[in-house]
């Protein structure tokens, strides 16, 4: 069985505890941050002063440590939502309920493609002081914190996730029995 609003998180950037941590080599989308050549000059953009490298992720080293990052979730632009409260906002926060399930890889924190998930029911409100307090409530909040090893909110079984929502899982598009 597969549900159709499943939104993916993704882990930009991790803080380790010592002693397991070690950089990864640079990958040739960063590269290109380097210092220039003297053959050409910096790129800036309008409005910056400075071009810096970008941070290069962290991972554990093989066999444990831990883990710590906040993953972005949110729509990609502003837009003028209406809340269950009947307020209207411009926001890039998703709606509590707008998704069901956020699935997020933990490819930083592992070295390997894996997979954790959580419902949206136990994802965090915007704590953003220019959302009202009634507003807040039907917000979820931007970033969103995750451990290596994970917590008690986070599952790797995604089917046993969909089984325990139950009824108040989204539509199903297909269903195997």
């Amino acid at each position: 069985m597969w549900v159709d609003r499943l939104a993916f998180g993704a882990v930009p950037s991790v803080h380790l505890s010592p002693p397991a941590v070690r950089a990864t080599p640079a990958a040739p989308c960063l590269r290109r941050h380097a210092a220039p050549r003297a053959d050409r000059r910096p790129r800036r953009s309008a409005g910056t002063r400075s071009s810096r490298p970008a941070a290069r992720p962290r991972v554990p080293a093989r066999g444990g440590g831990r883990g710590q990052a906040k993953i972005q979730c949110d729509a990609s632009d502003r837009r003028l939502i209406t809340l269950p409260n009947g307020n209207r906002v411009t926001t890039t926060c998703y709606q509590a309920g707008e998704f069901d399930i956020l699935a997020v890889p933990v490819q930083p924190f592992l070295g390997a493609w894996e997979f954790v998930f959580r419902s949206n029911a136990s994802l965090p409100r915007s704590t953003w002081r220019g959302y009202s307090e009634e507003d807040r409530q039907h917000l979820l909040a931007t970033l969103v914190p995750i451990t290596w090893p994970i917590t008690d909110e986070w599952t790797r079984d995604l089917f046993g996730l969909i089984e325990s929502m139950g009824s108040t899982l989204g539509k199903v598009v297909l269903d195997s029995d």
